[in-house]
């Protein structure tokens, strides 16, 4: 069986080819368009990217019926996909949009049964059949085996993700959206910076519980110190509301079903120590997932996923490989070297050995390899790595490369089998989505990648995730003994590199010392 998901909303568009249960690709309009979070005709960029879709059984979407759905968006692409449709003799099914986020993280995992919160700024939702939809932000879910059902649905009565939208922009006067992507990551570093914020939190709890936002005006009037406190109030009111909401019917239902997982989904996913505060929060769950794209352009993979397991009632294979980020495509050794050839860059045919004595020497790295990782975070196939030893390299990435606010961090990507040695919990975080503590007596050891508050937001990595990456991370070790490197987007303020010549048009226009294609054991200098 195949299918087609689509993702085509406010933002962050993109299509999945799913096949007999797997991933097959998913992609993302903004790494074409290089544009962050542009909307675009979803169906149109798939019939650029897929020439053949004569063998596909199934198109998916989430409900847009506010909008009059794609057929009323883009009428010229919905007339040609109908074409397709009776060609195939095919289907066009909808479903609704945390139903699909919900079986993103579920059947991504590998839980025989989880709790699952999805949390956004909102998608619509079923209420009494399949003609007649609401808004909610904010939705519980139960899975077992191959079955996911609602337990719970808050509408919008909270909305924690347009409410860390609208204080992004107009607190604290950063993007919410293109060209340059929703910003509320950045707010949750100044959050970490913050210290002595409770003066703030009468207000921000009318502000997060309650939608009220009379004092964005008077606070965005404040000082950069006074902002980190909003900032971290806005933290703390958002995890303890969150788990005000949450405790009774997860409490109830971790009992009585002896839960011990829980996955969290939606663009909120995104905030790291909320995730941390849920899973301590409950004694009895010892493991949460959350998938590699927890917001909207992962529908696109969740409305796949719910019709293949939840509607057509395939059965789930769980293992303990996690579910691969890795789902662009693989350019080849020709594409990769007549970019490099176009461009007149200096050339070195090389090994990992090499590369590791150059980051050894303070030098920063591109890496371009293999398939491209979807989502947000870059997982060591469109990174950028630095030594995390050193003290000022924070600074330098920060002014000369990334371009971004002092105050941000990079995250610490570490053997898998390291973490217990180095964290103060050891979890697998294979696709950058937790924050961890570093164990205080390591501050000093790796200070490019430990945050204000002593967390690192962390990539943790096993021969299975990345075979390459891996290796190259024991190598690193085995140099340094210390099996951590700082990883970072491919990017300067764009959406992260995708083929290999935005990769080099990137290297170009920043200051990274070099670019490494580990496909080709090519090194470059410019």
């Amino acid at each position: 069986m195949k299918i087609v998901g689509l993702s085509c909303g406010a933002h962050d568009t993109a299509y999945c080819i799913f096949e007999n249960g797997k991933v097959i690709l998913h992609e993302e309009y903004e790494r074409f368009s290089r544009i962050k979070e542009e909307q675009g005709d979803v169906l149109s960029f798939l019939f650029e990217r897929q020439q053949q879709l004569d063998d596909v059984n199934i198109f998916t979407h989430f409900f847009m019926k506010w909008r009059g759905g794609l057929k009323n968006i883009y009428p010229e692409s919905f007339n040609k996909l109908e074409k397709i449709l009776e060609k195939n003799n095919s289907k066009y099914i909808e479903i609704s949009h945390h139903l699909a986020h919900a079986a993103n993280a579920f059947f991504s995992s590998n839980f025989e049964k989880s709790l699952i919160l999805s949390l956004d700024g909102g998608g619509e939702e079923t209420s009494n059949g399949i003609n007649k939809t609401h808004e909610s932000s904010f939705c519980v879910f139960y899975g077992h085996n191959n079955k996911i059902n609602k337990i719970a649905d808050f509408g919008i009565s909270l909305n924690i993700g347009q409410t860390w939208s609208k204080i992004t922009k107009e607190v604290f006067k950063l993007s919410s959206g293109p060209p340059i992507g929703n910003q509320c990551g950045t707010v949750m570093a100044m959050a970490a910076v913050g210290k002595d914020f409770e003066k703030y939190n009468l207000d921000m709890m009318e502000c997060v519980k309650n939608h009220n936002y009379s004092k964005f005006q008077e606070w965005s009037q404040l000082s950069d110190e006074e902002k980190f406190k909003i900032a971290a109030s806005l933290q703390y009111c958002t995890e303890n509301v969150v788990l005000t909401m949450i405790d009774p019917i997860f409490s109830k239902i971790i009992d009585r079903e002896k839960i011990e997982n829980i996955c969290v989904v939606g663009g909120v996913a995104l905030n790291g120590l909320l995730n941390n505060k849920i899973l301590n929060h409950f004694k009895n769950i010892k493991n949460i997932y959350i998938p590699p794209v927890p917001y909207d352009a992962g529908l696109a993979i969740g409305c796949c996923q719910y019709l293949y397991y939840h509607e057509f009632n395939h059965d789930r294979i769980l293992t303990e490989i996690n579910e691969s980020p890795y789902l662009g495509i693989q350019y080849s050794e020709k594409e990769i070297n007549d970019s490099i050839e176009k461009n007149n860059l200096k050339i070195e045919i090389t090994n990992d050995e090499t590369v590791i004595e150059l980051l050894n020497q303070q030098k920063i790295i591109s890496i371009f390899n293999e398939k491209s990782e979807s989502g947000r975070r870059a997982l060591g196939n469109r990174s950028i790595f630095a030594d995390p030893r050193s003290e000022n390299i924070k600074d330098i990435l920060n002014l000369k490369i990334k371009h971004r606010q002092w105050y941000r961090p990079f995250a610490p990507i570490i053997l898998r089998e390291y973490v217990s040695e180095w964290f103060e919990k050891d979890l697998e975080s294979p696709y950058m989505n937790l924050i961890l503590p570093f164990k205080k007596d390591k501050y000093n050891l790796v200070p490019g990648v430990v945050h204000f508050d002593g967390t690192g937001r962390v990539q943790t990595v096993k021969e299975s995730d990345n075979n390459w990456l891996y290796n190259f991370l024991k190598k690193w070790n085995q140099k340094t003994n210390v099996p951590i490197l700082l990883n970072t987007s491919f990017n300067d303020r764009e959406p992260i590199v995708e083929t290999p010549q935005h990769a080099i048009n990137c290297f170009l226009k920043t200051k990274i010392d070099y670019l490494y294609f580990p496909q080709i054991k090519t090194l470059v200098s410019k």
